[in-house]
């Protein structure tokens, strides 16, 4: 699965999204 995909259905900025996922 890309996070490209992720990001593009959350609001949430691709640098929050790789720090929520580093958790």
């Amino acid at each position: 699965m890309e996070d490209t995909e992720v990001i593009r259905v959350t609001p949430v900025s691709r640098e929050q999204w790789v720090q929520a996922s580093q958790h």
